[in-house]
């Protein structure tokens, strides 16, 4: 696997029967890996509102 922080489908499988064999229910490990996209920088910075004052 080229990100060694992840866990490779055989360890994913290994904690599941692990779960399973320690309870009479059976489970099933999901691990969901989605992409993350990097937005940035702003041309210019957000300018920052002052938050409204209660009368």
């Amino acid at each position: 696997m080229s990100q060694s922080n992840l866990p490779t489908p055989a360890q994913v499988a290994a904690v599941q029967s692990f779960i399973n064999n320690q309870q009479p229910k059976r489970y099933r490990l999901v691990v969901q890996r989605s992409a993350i996209d990097i937005v940035g920088p702003e041309p210019e910075p957000i300018p920052i509102q002052p938050s409204p004052t209660k009368p």
